[in-house]
């Protein structure tokens, strides 16, 4: 989990596989004095996320492994998707955030 500390994210959505101890390891991470403000933990519905997206506020990326293989291999590719195409994805992220689970406190007034 050492990627979340090297981004400045301030959201992160996991799927409903992962481990209480990996939520847990997740949650005192976000929740330490690393982070200018808390990012928000959520978990997504059984079936509802894919975790080869990396949304961002400009562009959004597809991984070609799953973001738990990322460095097990020599290669990972990371490329940019055509901005029609990230916007449908950057609205479908936000339909399933609206709808997940708040894992981890927030400092966010608004958690939707």
């Amino acid at each position: 989990m050492d990627f979340v500390t090297k981004t400045s994210a301030s959201r992160f959505l996991i799927g409903p596989g992962a481990s209480q101890s990996d939520v847990v390891a997740m949650t005192m991470l976000l929740s330490s004095s690393i982070w200018p403000s808390r990012p928000q933990l959520r978990r997504a519905s059984r079936g509802k996320l894919h975790d080869r997206y990396v949304v961002g506020e400009i562009s959004v990326h597809t991984l070609g492994t799953s973001v738990n293989a990322v460095g097990r291999n020599s290669t990972t590719l990371l490329m940019p998707l055509p901005e029609l195409v990230a916007d449908h994805i950057r609205d479908q992220m936000d339909e399933l955030w609206a709808e997940a689970e708040a894992l981890a406190i927030t400092d966010d007034p608004d958690p939707a």
